[in-house]
């Protein structure tokens, strides 16, 4: 048998398709068969039927790296569910009865350009897999209307032979050009490429949501949230298409998926990326070494000065040593958690949370820099603050106001 080899960014239920078209093979059911036998034979040893395992043997490739680099997993767990975060992808689809490397979408898309390109360059063109991303209705590269065919057997032909007959219709695209749905296309295309680690990208998340002061979704009451963050920078058209339910006035812009994702319980990856493109300016940002929290020159824990709790300039030394924690504010000026809390309160210094973001860094060195006027007329403003919320906020809300405040 004639396997041939993958094209770059071949998605693999199409590349199956190639190689059962090269040995004149009608279907890919009987290419799945040749491979791996009778159904019937592999449920009786408890085994899946993947024939990615056969092709990526005998390619001399590793599986996993075959899923990877010619199937949707990288972007579909994205950020699985805590108890499967360490699985591999075969791991992932081992109970699977239909291909690990088939699209997500029910029908397969092509970018005119990029077959009409390929066909020059290589001789034939293929499915690319990112063109497959629920989402993404134009061309990453070119820019252009992806094409739609209404074929079942799609993967089993090559692009061209839709595009001779013209059988195939221009996709709708909705809003290409708004920039949250341009950033969603530039973060599902790169996690196909570019694996972040869940537990990197549920920190930066959270870390995110301090910094824009985004709360948790609460039964029963009316917060912010991440799914209302991604409503409020989403276009409706584009929502109407991809992600009605934001839209349906009985969920009032939540969406539970997208609230829960990185809460440990996992989500579909667009749910994921919608959030990531609506938090995130860059693909770059994920990393969380860019978010690590920085040593300065105030970090260095100075001498407990005699009017720590008396004056707010020498309260304001130690709030920032100890980063604003209430807890080792109070161990080091030797009094007790509820005084250190409300020692901060009497002096307008914020509420931050534990979890340190750059919005941390920028309020401690504000702080440290601060004369005593500057401190005192900041606490003033918070105390006003305090007084015209309706409730404490979400978390980071304090720290997003004083920024407010002391940026001014």
């Amino acid at each position: 048998m004639i396997i041939a080899q993958a094209m770059p960014g071949e998605l693999g239920v199409a590349h199956s398709g190639r190689i059962s078209y090269l040995n004149g093979i009608s279907t890919l059911a009987d290419l799945r068969r040749i491979l791996l036998g009778k159904s019937r034979d592999h449920r009786k040893r408890d085994e899946f039927r993947q024939p990615f395992k056969v092709i990526s043997t005998r390619l001399g490739i590793d599986s996993e790296t075959y899923l990877a680099n010619h199937s949707l997993l990288p972007f579909t767990y994205a950020c699985p569910p805590g108890n499967k975060e360490r699985y591999s992808y075969q791991d992932l689809v081992a109970a699977w009865l239909k291909p690990a490397d088939s699209q997500i979408l029910k029908h397969l898309r092509f970018c005119l350009e990029c077959a009409q390109q390929d066909a020059i360059d290589v001789g034939f063109c293929w499915w690319r897999r990112e063109h497959q991303l629920p989402g993404v209705d134009i061309c990453i590269h070119h820019h252009k209307v992806l094409c739609l065919v209404h074929d079942d057997r799609a993967a089993e032909r090559l692009p061209s032979h839709y595009v001779k007959g013209t059988r195939y219709v221009l996709e709708t695209s909705p809003n290409w050009q708004d920039e949250a749905v341009a950033r969603y296309r530039a973060f599902a295309v790169s996690l196909l490429t570019q694996r972040v680690e869940p537990s990197r990208l549920r920190l930066r998340v959270r870390q995110r949501c301090i910094e824009l002061a985004i709360g948790s979704a609460k039964k029963h009451h009316s917060c912010s949230s991440i799914s209302r963050h991604v409503r409020s920078r989403f276009p409706n058209d584009w929502l109407q298409k991809h992600r009605p339910m934001l839209l349906h006035p009985s969920y009032e812009g939540r969406d539970l998926m997208i609230d829960a994702g990185f809460r440990g319980q996992g989500a579909p990856g667009m749910a994921i990326v919608m959030a990531l493109a609506s938090l995130f300016d860059r693909f770059e940002d994920l990393n969380c070494e860019q978010a690590t929290f920085r040593t300065s020159i105030w970090s260095a824990r100075p001498p407990i000065a005699a009017d720590a709790s008396k004056s707010v300039q020498g309260f304001a030394r130690i709030f920032v040593a100890e980063q604003g924690d209430c807890r080792r504010i109070a161990r080091a000026i030797g009094c007790a958690r509820r005084t250190a809390a409300r020692l901060r309160l009497r002096f307008g210094l914020p509420a931050v949370p534990r979890l340190l973001t750059a919005s941390h860094h920028i309020a401690f060195d504000r702080i440290h820099a601060a004369s005593e006027t500057d401190l005192k007329n900041w606490g003033t403003e918070m105390h006003r603050y305090w007084k015209a919320r309706p409730s404490r906020g979400p978390r980071g809300a304090d720290l997003a106001e004083f920024l407010r405040i002391s940026g001014g």
